[in-house]
């Protein structure tokens, strides 16, 4: 008996078909790949070959009835150009001098004119910095600590930027947001 030639030929019956799977499975992994580029127009190719490219838009409708920040009175119009969007900060919620929880909040600041709206854009950290030592200096929630007043919280704030930029730099403040974390107990 001779077995050398069919184990031969066993074993290379094996290795193609190990060769013929992992090409198929090659395949099958980078045909998402392939199959995602591009797109368009065929009669006018881009003029910078493949490319990926998604736009979404969206309009909100402006209805009232759906706002959750509503009747917070003097919000700053984000698209004016002297007012400066900081970023999310944390307030803590005190009652009778003891911590109720956090509430996260926005700030919007409208710089006064003739003052430098990049000061402050250049350095909102340091902004941030002196709107968080306000907010743990001073109480800005409501009595029972369950939120942010926040007309009481804008006028602390504007305060005590004007206090670390100079007198009246800072022409209005706007603190808005609703939420807020609670300690139960």
């Amino acid at each position: 008996m001779n077995t050398a030639p069919q184990t031969l030929t066993t074993l290379n019956a094996i290795l193609h078909a190990l060769g013929a799977g992992l090409a198929a499975l090659m395949i099958l992994v980078s045909a998402p790949a392939h199959a995602a580029g591009g797109g368009g127009d065929e009669d006018k190719p881009s003029e910078g070959g493949v490319s990926n490219r998604f736009l979404a838009g969206f309009t909100l409708e402006s209805g009232d009835e759906d706002e959750e920040d509503d009747g917070h009175p003097g919000e700053l119009d984000a698209d004016h150009p002297r007012v400066v969007e900081m970023p999310a900060m944390v307030v803590p919620l005190v009652s009778q001098n003891r911590l109720q929880g956090y509430a996260f909040v926005r700030v919007r600041i409208r710089i006064a004119e003739g003052s430098s709206v990049w000061e402050i854009r250049e350095n909102q950290h340091r902004a941030l910095h002196v709107l968080v030592q306000a907010s743990h200096r001073h109480t800005l929630s409501l009595d029972d600590g369950s939120a942010v007043n926040h007309v009481h919280a804008a006028e602390v704030l504007r305060d005590a930027l004007n206090e670390y930029y100079g007198s009246e730099r800072v022409d209005a403040v706007s603190v808005y947001g609703n939420d807020r974390s609670l300690i139960l107990g």
